[in-house]
């Protein structure tokens, strides 16, 4: 199967290989490990939709520091602040790994959602799920610790990207520890620390390019326990 054809779920079952086909302004797109799909401050036409790969969505400050706002994945879409708003990148986009999608433009975006409702309430819940999010980032950031922090980002990068293996889930680590730090926002050594606390638990061991968690909900407590704590 196609992989965009295949990722079209997003879009309640709009064939979208079908449509790189018969419109001009959607076009597959594919990206190396490293490939900058878009900067901040470029012109935002085009809204992307992932069918293989990941792709991290950043800022980058002078002094070559990056904050890293998000990783997304298979079935996810990306860059669609500004095309639903128009103006000018806010953040960067880089593939993570070699990534293969599809392009839409605004007007046919617009199209879409207007031909079948059903693909503008999924959207909308997309972007209410991203607001969610970054609420409860911004609130981590002040009032939970780094370990809760930790364990929270290790559980949603296993949701979205892990998989079985035996009685495990085996989260692949295409982030460097630098950018998973970014992630948790915090430091390296911070991170290190909780990941060693985690293993000294026998809750995960990692290798080389993977995390394997063995034990999730004594996570699961650990990321929520901080969240009770500030009720």
């Amino acid at each position: 199967m196609n992989g965009r054809a295949s990722a079209a779920t997003v879009f309640c079952g709009i064939d979208l290989f079908e449509l790189e086909t018969s419109h001009e302004n959607v076009t597959g797109v594919a990206f190396n490990a490293g490939d900058v799909i878009y900067n901040e401050g470029d012109d935002g036409d085009r809204i992307y939709l992932i069918a293989d790969g990941t792709v991290r969505i950043g800022r980058r400050y002078g002094d070559g520091r990056e904050c890293l706002l998000a990783v997304v994945g298979p079935s996810e879409v990306f860059g669609e602040e500004s095309v639903l708003d128009p103006a000018p990148r806010n953040a960067c986009a880089t593939a993570l790994t070699d990534m293969q999608g599809t392009a839409l433009d605004r007007t046919t975006l617009m199209w879409l959602m207007a031909m079948n409702p059903d693909i503008a309430e999924r959207f909308l819940r997309v972007l209410a799920r991203r607001i969610r999010w970054t609420s409860s980032n911004i609130t981590d950031a002040v009032n939970a610790d780094v370990a809760a922090r930790v364990a929270k980002h290790l559980l949603s990068l296993a949701q979205r990207f892990g998989v079985q293996d035996g009685g495990s889930t085996r989260v692949p680590m295409d982030l460097t520890q630098e950018q998973f730090a970014h992630l948790v926002g915090t430091s390296r050594e911070s991170v290190n620390q909780a990941l060693r606390e985690f293993k000294e638990r026998g809750w995960i061991s990692a290798g080389r390019d993977d995390i394997l968690i063995h034990d999730s909900e004594p996570l699961v407590s650990r990321a929520q326990g901080a969240r009770r704590r500030m009720r």
